[in-house]
């Protein structure tokens, strides 16, 4: 059976992370592709839902595409416990602190 005649099934899901609402879509079998396959992987796609008042540390734009390993997802114990783990870990980043740090400031006008 070719890629294309495979059943492609997704997750989908929505999260707050830090008061941002996020909209999530994983894919384990990415575009059906088997485990077996040296090509398998996962995807995930993860949106902002308010783009006027959020932003997250792992897109600029509001939406974000990651290719990852499926076993890895399950190390963390699923999509959604993946998810806050990436958005945790990307939140440690001195781009991300400095791109907080300068929304807070005040400024006169």
């Amino acid at each position: 059976m070719s890629v294309e005649e495979r059943e492609r099934h997704f997750e989908r899901f929505t999260m707050d992370w830090q008061g941002t609402a996020l909209s999530v879509s994983y894919e384990e079998h990415w575009l059906g592709i088997e485990r077996d396959s040296p090509f398998a992987s996962a995807h995930f796609e993860v949106r902002v839902i308010d783009l006027d008042n959020h932003i997250i540390p792992i897109t600029q734009t509001g939406c974000r595409s990651h290719f990852v390993h499926r076993d890895l997802v399950a190390e963390y114990g699923g999509p959604e416990a993946f998810v806050l783990a990436w958005l945790d870990d990307a939140a440690q980043s001195p781009e991300w602190k400095a791109r907080l740090n300068k929304g807070r400031q005040l400024r006169l006008l």
